[in-house]
């Protein structure tokens, strides 16, 4: 019987080739990827080849291994980059090449001998090749760019993927032997979009990406009009697409005929950077699936308050009329707001996220949003100049934007994560009525926003629970250790019996008394204590904010009062609160004695160690 050929290998101490030339593969990859956050000055990368040095039979694999050998990227171009360059390339055999030319670092050639003649060698050897390629990325240095685009007309048979990242102009003749296969195309402040070259008669072109590049005809942005006459031949089968900084700039929100209305029926993803009205113009003017994943960076201009919440507003409801009138349905919602005096509440970021059937969301600890799902929608706003006007809406402690005016279906919102950077920023009631009244709302998590109707609801809702329990008696005792923290309702209250935060599981406050920081209890009145007698400016500066603190922490102990007496009424009706997190602030929020009565009605207080939700945010992507 003949012995078992990985028996064979088992019995050398060595896995067999094929597993070998997987785990091969494997590491490769994983070295590029670590490599895209590392510099790529490197003459090439060195860190994968290790594995052909471990043992002569692992080198002899290696060195056979096609596959292994096919990501070239080239960033410097001198004689001894070339040597390797050659000996790389007969490694590969016939198999597809990804190659990527790096120029950016490239100063004139002319002025090192040694190094035009390392470009103009590493130049032809990658022409000779141009009919293996499966990839092509050119970056930097528009003038030896231009050059090489200028060489490549012939066939590239197996191109899927071409990027162009350099202020060049691509030639009409580019590949004009055709590019049958080429699935993805990226131009990146290129001089013209080649539209009529064979880049663009690609059957199979899918994916495509223009940024910060003009118009071939007219050196200018894109009109509405051009992009949909350019892109209609491509709408049936176009599934990604990003235009940033390209289409032309409009006054207001352009209505194109709904003959001119560009369909596409295939798109999962759509990423556009403009104005306010340029991306509302777009948005109206395409009709997509409602499973397509939207994001951009949207700039306002300075005007008057009612026209900013306008061009804000238009976006998102574009949008809905983009998705044939079917508004954002979201599980989950991020909102992000910059609270400073020269931008006020810009940038504002709003990212949500609709989680689909059978999808179970993963969570980073104390994290409310997911981190395996790509949101449907991501969009930043920011002021055109960087700047926002002075006074109005634009101050440190106004937020005019309700949920209402974002224009999505919140109807099955399980989380909801709110932050504000750069003071505490104030909010209409309305704004946390609405939070309030969400249905599903299971996880909230603010930072920055003032809590004074956050307050509110929570007081009408154990309000609204006690006019319950008197309608219906039933015995609910309190706890000894908690009746000293329980509270009365303020006189003059009005009386309600609508719940709020109904579905309410896990809080979380990250800052939620910003600015001067709030002393340990124990601190209290040693901080508060305050200058008596002279009554210059520095001496009421200090009872200014003294006085301002005292008040913060009065808010503070309201919170903690109010919530204590929310989470034992939860509790007694069956419907309790799991987890409440004050973060690093819980010393001034809420007393040791005060933390015990919260114990008594949750499964966790205070549980984490606080994380920047910026921090947090990275984590996720």
């Amino acid at each position: 019987m003949a012995p078992d050929r990985r028996d064979t290998w088992r019995n050398k101490g060595e896995l067999p080739p094929d597993i070998l030339r997987i785990i091969f593969a494997t590491y490769r990859s994983m070295c590029r990827e670590e490599d895209t956050y590392r510099s790529r000055d490197a003459q090439y990368d060195s860190e994968w080849m290790s594995v052909a040095f471990v043992s002569r039979s692992w080198r002899s694999i290696a060195l056979d291994f096609a596959q292994l050998w096919c990501t070239i990227r080239v960033s410097k171009f001198t004689l001894q980059s070339v040597e390797f360059l050659q000996i790389q390339l007969k490694r590969t055999k016939s198999a597809p090449m990804d190659v990527e030319l790096n120029l950016k670092n490239v100063k004139r050639l002319e002025d090192d001998q040694h190094v035009l003649l390392g470009w103009q060698l590493t130049r032809h050897l990658i022409l000779e090749i141009v009919p293996r390629l499966r990839s092509l990325v050119l970056q930097g240095g528009a003038q030896y760019a231009g050059t090489f685009l200028q060489d490549l007309v012939h066939r590239a048979e197996h191109l899927e993927s071409f990027i162009v990242e350099s202020k060049c102009a691509i030639p009409s003749n580019i590949f004009a032997g055709g590019v049958p296969n080429l699935q993805y195309l990226a131009l990146d402040g290129c001089q013209n979009v080649p539209w009529d070259t064979a880049l663009f008669r690609s059957g199979c072109l899918s994916e495509l990406t223009i940024r910060h590049t003009a118009d071939q005809s007219t050196g200018e942005e894109i009109s509405l009009p051009q992009s949909h006459d350019k892109l209609l031949p491509l709408a049936g089968r176009l599934t990604s697409l990003c235009l940033s900084s390209v289409l032309k700039d409009y006054e207001r929100v352009v209505r194109l005929s709904n003959n001119s209305t560009l369909h596409l029926p295939s798109l999962k993803s759509l990423h556009i950077d403009a104005s306010s009205t340029t991306v509302a113009s777009f948005l109206r003017s395409i009709r997509i699936p409602t499973t397509t994943t939207v994001c951009g960076h949207v700039t306002l201009r300075q005007c008057s308050m009612d026209d900013v919440q306008y061009q804000f507003s238009s976006v998102i409801h574009s949008l809905t009329q983009a998705r044939s009138s079917h508004p954002v349905k979201l599980t989950h919602l991020l909102i992000y707001s910059v609270n400073s005096t020269s931008r006020g509440i810009l940038p504002y970021s709003i990212t949500g996220w609709a989680k689909g059937e059978g999808e179970a969301p993963r969570y980073y600890p104390y994290q409310i949003t997911p981190s395996n799902i790509e949101p449907m929608i991501d969009f930043d706003f920011e002021w055109a100049d960087g700047h926002g006007p002075e006074g109005g809406w634009c101050s440190r402690d106004s937020h005019p934007f309700c949920l209402s005016d974002l224009g999505f279906d919140l109807s099955q919102l399980v989380s909801l994560d709110m932050a504000a950077f750069h003071g505490t920023l104030e909010v209409v009631e309305g704004f946390w009525k609405e939070i309030a009244a969400l249905p599903r709302l299971s996880m909230l998590a603010t930072q920055g926003f003032d809590l004074l109707y956050f307050i509110h609801c929570i007081k009408m809702d154990s309000l609204a629970i006690e006019m319950k329990q008197a309608a219906d008696p039933v015995d609910h005792p309190l706890p000894d250790t908690a009746k000293e923290y329980s509270g009365e309702d303020e006189e003059g209250s009005t009386t309600t019996s609508s719940r709020h935060f109904t579905a309410l599981k896990f809080l979380m406050f990250n800052n939620a008394f910003p600015s001067h920081h709030i002393p340990p209890s124990g601190e209290l009145w040693d901080h508060l204590e305050v200058h008596i007698g002279d009554s210059d400016d520095e001496g009421e500066g200090v009872w200014r904010i003294k006085e301002e603190t005292m008040l913060r922490v009065q808010k503070a102990h309201e919170l903690a009062q109010n919530l204590l007496k929310n989470v034992r009424l939860r509790r007694e009706i069956g419907s309790p609160l799991e987890s409440i997190d004050f973060s690093q602030h819980s010393s001034a929020i809420v007393t040791p004695g005060m933390a015990e009565a919260f114990k008594v009605f949750l499964k966790e207080i205070n549980g984490r160690k606080w994380i920047s939700p910026i921090v947090v945010r990275y984590l996720s992507l």
